[in-house]
């Protein structure tokens, strides 16, 4: 028999899909990141191609909000699963 759903369940369950949404927009809008500051064209991505300034400080963003988002969920899901496996539910 399943075990009724609790509260920490659901935020569990969105903690993990705000996690990956982030690192998958990511990956998809800066598939050639990292960006970083170069001579030739001042913003590149790992394989040379140009950016610019906005890329730049967009890709910044997104890296600040990835660790914003995967320490604390990856914390909620450690908590989550370490209470689902000790059956205190």
């Amino acid at each position: 028999m399943e075990r009724p759903k609790t509260p920490f369940d659901y935020v569990a369950l969105t903690a993990g899909l705000v996690m990956v949404g982030v690192f998958l927009f990511g990956f998809i809008r800066f598939s050639d990141g990292p960006i970083h500051e170069c001579r030739e064209h001042g913003y590149c991505g790992k394989q040379g191609q140009a950016h610019t300034a906005d890329d730049y400080r967009a890709f910044q963003i997104w890296e600040g909000l990835l660790a914003a988002t995967w320490i604390p969920g990856a914390i909620v899901l450690y908590l989550h699963q370490r209470r689902k496996l000790a059956g205190d539910q």
